[in-house]
């Protein structure tokens, strides 16, 4: 495989975003969440942590707290964090997620639902936390 081009290729995208609209821009974003995405494929994980959480950081300056694509970071991030063995800051992250999604959609919604999936099977992994999930 051409792991390596591959790297070139997703770097090289970001630093195009970033001339053409800023990092403010939601492709820029976009853009690096691509290669968080890589990193993960690769085990890379404290590369994909540095890249989700620039994207969080981007999104709070840029959009707020409460804009929805925020939510989609945090969650992979937590499913990140999750893997890596750091449960407070995954029920951080799927908190997070859940109440932006409940905030723009209201509690009935699918994209809640999916929230609090991600929570349900966190709390029912995590010692000390199965009384939580039912």
């Amino acid at each position: 495989r051409r792991y390596a081009e591959a790297e070139t290729c997703l770097r090289r995208v970001i630093v195009i975003r970033d001339l053409d609209e800023g990092v403010q821009d939601t492709c820029y974003m976009d853009a690096l969440r691509s290669l968080a995405d890589f990193y993960i494929y690769h085990k890379r994980h404290t590369q994909a942590t540095q890249a989700l959480e620039t994207c969080i950081g981007l999104f709070k300056s840029t959009f707020g707290e409460d804009h929805l694509g925020l939510s989609r970071y945090c969650n992979t991030l937590g499913n990140l964090l999750y893997w890596k063995g750091e449960p407070e800051q995954t029920l951080q992250c799927y908190q997070e997620a859940l109440a932006i999604r409940e905030a723009n959609y209201g509690p009935k919604h699918p994209e809640v639902a999916d929230s609090l999936l991600h929570l349900g099977l966190f709390y029912s992994r995590v010692d000390g936390r199965r009384a939580e999930a039912s």
